[in-house]
């Protein structure tokens, strides 16, 4: 596999120390890492499917690990900057989400999450152009939820999801990811990080372009 070969390929190189921890993101606990403790270190993360990157955002930003206003000890590990270019954020969900309160603030209930969080495939259709695929299941959400089968507004829903242009929902798509992304950065800036959200391709190249960077104040 691919990360075999970096590996082999970073183990010549002297001046570079490997190790590999195979553990679940979200059991992860920095401090209990002999080589980072007392040792200030970078996260960069690429492909951090859905909610791992929620999961490592809270890894990084803990109490136990991050001491930046307090002089950090031999024994604690300190982030001095983060960059992760989210992806897959089909997968995300509520549970494991970083920021609830900002959704909630928005008048973005957990449903309305789980929703959005289906949208996004929307912006990830290979060419953009092309029907995609997913309606039937989405009628099938909406006939689930349908209380009275003539209602009229429920039928206007199907129809417009229906008429949408490809290119319409992948702009639905894409600020949908917007939303979920921005939830993340904010939650960055509450912790007191200077944060930026920026794309590192053009949209055209991938729609999966968000890389979210951050570090301590200077």
């Amino acid at each position: 596999m691919y990360y075999v070969q970096a590996d082999r390929s970073l183990r010549q190189k002297e001046s570079v120390t490997l190790e590999r921890l195979r553990i679940d993101i979200e059991d992860l606990k920095l401090n209990a890492v002999e080589s980072l403790q007392g040792v200030p270190y970078l996260a960069i993360g690429k492909h951090l499917c859905g909610p791992a990157t929620d999961m490592t955002l809270r890894c990084c930003i803990s109490k136990q690990c991050n001491q930046h206003n307090d002089a950090p000890s031999d024994s604690t590990c300190r982030l001095i900057g983060l960059a992760i270019a989210t992806c897959c954020h089909h997968l995300c969900q509520w549970k494991h989400y970083i920021n609830k309160p900002y959704m909630l603030d928005l008048g973005i209930t957990k449903d309305d999450f789980n929703a959005m969080t289906w949208l996004t495939s929307w912006a990830v259709d290979a060419d953009h152009g092309s029907d995609l695929c997913g309606t039937g299941s989405f009628d099938l959400q909406i006939r689930e939820h349908e209380h009275v089968e003539s209602d009229p507004n429920t039928y206007d829903v199907k129809n417009m999801v229906k008429n949408m242009k490809a290119v319409d929902r992948a702009v639905v798509g894409l600020m949908c990811k917007d939303i979920i992304d921005v939830g993340r950065f904010m939650w960055l800036k509450e912790h007191e990080l200077e944060c930026e959200l920026v794309k590192y391709v053009p949209s055209n190249i991938s729609p999966e372009n968000r890389l979210l960077v951050a570090r301590q104040k200077s």
